[in-house]
């Protein structure tokens, strides 16, 4: 069902696109950049997690927005300085702990799009590990995204 949603989504955002009427999807903006070659500024279709500071109301500092965690938490903004907290156990963590990459990735032609997923996806991803619905929704794309990469200003 996730395939088959990304796919409609896909189909509605070229559609408008094509209408001059641009709709931001924040996903696919990224992937039509990395078709270009450039750096995706989503971490999650790098293969590999960067810090995204989150900053809660209390103070306290997280990696990511997703990963909100106690095992994760990076200090506090009121009682830690930035260079601690980038140093903190919590991003350490945060960075080491990984999930394994789909069966597929490694034959998989979209790979280089993608890059194994977002890690929070990973374990949704291999549900199935004869099937990854991104790989689904990028093979489906694939094309499509290439012709419109090659026609942006």
């Amino acid at each position: 069902m996730y395939a088959e949603f990304m796919k409609e989504m896909f189909n509605l955002w070229e559609q408008n696109l094509r209408d001059g009427n641009v709709m931001h999807i924040r996903e696919f903006e990224n992937i039509v950049s990395r078709l270009r070659g450039n750096k995706t500024e989503q971490c999650g279709l790098s293969g590999y997690c960067t810090v995204q500071f989150v900053l809660e109301a209390d103070g306290s500092v997280y990696p990511c927005d997703f990963y909100v965690l106690d095992q994760y938490k990076a200090g506090s903004i009121l009682e830690d300085s930035i260079e601690e907290i980038e140093k903190s156990d919590g991003i350490k963590t945060f960075l080491k702990d990984q999930q394994p990459l789909h069966p597929l990735c490694a034959t998989c032609k979209a790979f280089s799009i993608c890059g194994g997923g977002c890690k929070r996806y990973r374990g949704f991803y291999r549900i199935d590990e004869s099937y990854c619905p991104y790989q689904d929704f990028l093979y489906f794309t694939h094309d499509r995204f290439v012709d419109i990469a090659r026609n942006m200003a």
